[in-house]
């Protein structure tokens, strides 16, 4: 497992530098772990939720860097691009196998469901910089 929080810090860096937002993944992770201790979940779960942080971004990979820089309100059209980060995710986990219990998390069928939920009706603003802080 240390192999893969590994991978996942270093991919969640490369997503924060992406999005211009360094070091937001390891914040929000190291936040997630604490709620996660503070309900009682396992140290095993609480490592998955970690990764499932880390990576909760990668799919902003997928949106064009043009409307991630963009200083300016987006269009509407760029606006769906944004919201279907979180959809680009899934596949990208997908292609890597010591992800694999952490992809089936992703889909909503055990604690995933109110990260995924707050991924989708969150993370997209027409914020100045067109992504969420």
């Amino acid at each position: 497992m240390e192999n893969v929080k590994q991978f996942a810090a270093a991919m969640g860096e490369v997503v924060d530098a992406a999005a211009r937002k360094p070091g937001r993944s390891a914040r929000v992770a190291t936040l997630a772990e604490a709620i996660a201790g503070g309900l009682g979940v396992s140290t095993r779960e609480r490592g998955a939720i970690r990764v499932a942080a880390l990576l909760m971004d990668i799919g902003q990979l997928g949106v064009p860097r043009f409307i991630v820089k963009k200083p300016d309100v987006l269009t509407v059209r760029e606006m769906e691009l944004v919201r279907h980060h979180p959809g680009w995710a899934a596949p990208i986990i997908d292609s890597v196998p010591a992800l694999e219990q952490i992809a089936r998390g992703w889909r909503p069928t055990t604690i995933a469901p109110m990260a995924v939920d707050t991924a989708n009706s969150s993370h997209a603003t027409k914020s100045r910089s067109g992504l969420a802080s």
